[in-house]
């Protein structure tokens, strides 16, 4: 076990894989990080996870959903394992948009001059 030993395991069981029609890849963040990672890196990454997101919801009612859509997506999808996906990068700036949001003095929220 270890980094990309998800691919490893892939290359040395494409035929078997390709003949059963599974054409790749791990589809379940969690299972691959358990896999890449094991299970003391799944503990450190989901415990940094879900403390991120509570001190997040301590500041936005918008944290706790984006929580629950992430985790949701990445049950079916292995995106979160990626560093330079988009879809990593994009949730790394809606996160930081929601801790932006509620540290944000109001007269620096607004878009609208305040007379």
């Amino acid at each position: 076990m270890g980094w990309d030993y998800d691919n490893q395991l892939f290359t040395l069981y494409r035929p078997l894989l390709s003949s059963l029609g599974h054409n790749g890849g791990i589809h379940n963040v969690f299972l691959g990080f358990w896999l890449c990672l094991g299970i003391v890196g799944v503990v450190l990454f989901y415990y940094a996870f879900f403390k991120t997101y509570f001190m997040a919801a301590s500041r936005s009612r918008l944290a706790l959903p984006f929580m629950y859509a992430v985790l949701f997506s990445t049950t079916f999808e292995a995106w979160l394992m990626g560093s330079l996906n988009p879809f990593t990068i994009y949730w790394l700036l809606a996160l930081q948009v929601i801790f932006y949001e509620s540290i944000a003095p109001a007269k620096e929220k607004s878009l609208v001059p305040v007379l």
